[in-house]
């Protein structure tokens, strides 16, 4: 053995279990290059956790992840965990990957990746985390971002198939993934014009916790059912739960639509007067539609008395 090249490969794991992972990187890749039968099996894990700390958890561009991803793929393989208790690194590589790129919107590119793993070798096991919370499984972490690749491309139909396997066919673990799986589905129904379905099943997540974002899509359900009273009793659980109003300013617009078709006129042209008077605030873009109302209801002219007193 080189001497040269087992001190570098003695360095790149002091680097790592000193968490420089950039570095631990490219001494592993050096090595890797020219000496790759001296890696052992813990070098080989070592190095796909720097890679993945150094462009996948920290990625710069969407090219810069797929060189690595790549390299990863072509370079590396999976192991059987489907009956250890062990996360295998190429795996959990994969999915923080597909994580990365389904957050970036690229989801035919998470699905080219996902599709590479054997499902019939991911593990089962859930684990705890620094913040008190169960980590999906891989295989429930699999499954999941599927469904949020499918979704992203309109496969529907494909994705609900997934969203019920995690249900029906993964073993009961500590984390809550069967939980958060039915707001997937909530919104494949919302999606797919089922709303009485994805009402029933954001109403059984509602049993458990109070989110903002399932109010708004109750809320957007109902509306689709013409069910102004029900739509405005959860849109207005989506505002107080919100609890920041500028964040809610194009929700007013709705509120606005809704109490329109209750007939509740002053309440109405109040919530587009408030969208309107925030987004004027602060700069921001008002559309042809809300200028018009505001014009025609001359609230525009009264906006500017106030602004200029101010």
């Amino acid at each position: 053995m080189n001497e040269t090249t087992s001190n570098e490969l003695i360095h790149a794991r002091r680097l790592y279990m000193k968490k420089n992972m950039k570095e631990a990187e490219t001494n592993f890749l050096k090595v890797f290059n020219t000496n790759r039968e001296l890696f052992n099996d813990l070098d080989e894990i070592y190095f796909i956790r720097a890679i993945q700390e150094s462009h996948i958890d920290n990625c710069q561009s969407i090219g810069d992840l797929r060189h690595y991803a790549d390299f990863v793929v072509e370079n590396f393989n999976q192991e059987d965990c489907s009956n250890r208790n062990f996360e295998d690194p190429y795996a959990d590589f994969i999915l923080n990957l597909s994580t990365v790129l389904i957050k970036e919107e690229y989801y035919l590119d998470a699905i080219k990746y996902l599709i590479r793993l054997d499902e019939s070798f991911l593990s089962d096991v859930s684990r705890h985390n620094s913040n008190g919370y169960y980590r999906f499984s891989h295989h429930e972490k699999y499954l999941s971002n599927m469904v949020k690749a499918l979704i992203g491309i309109g496969k529907y139909d494909a994705a609900l198939q997934y969203s019920i396997r995690l249900i029906n066919d993964l073993p009961d673990t500590a984390s809550e993934a069967k939980y958060w799986i039915k707001w997937s589905i909530a919104k494949i129904y919302n999606l797919t014009g089922d709303y009485e379905l994805s009402i029933e099943y954001i109403n059984e997540l509602l049993l458990k916790r109070s989110e903002n974002y399932f109010y708004k899509l109750l809320a957007d359900n109902y509306l689709k059912l013409d069910d102004y009273d029900n739509a405005l009793v959860s849109g207005v659980h989506y505002i107080i739960l919100k609890k920041d109003i500028k964040s809610c300013v194009n929700y007013y617009t709705e509120l606005g639509y809704i109490l329109s078709q209750l007939g509740l006129t002053e309440e109405s042209n109040k919530h587009y007067y408030l969208s309107y008077a925030i987004k004027k605030s602060y700069g921001n873009f008002i559309p042809d539609y809300l200028e018009e109302k505001i014009r025609d209801l001359g609230f525009d002219f009264l906006f500017q008395i106030i602004w200029n007193e101010i």
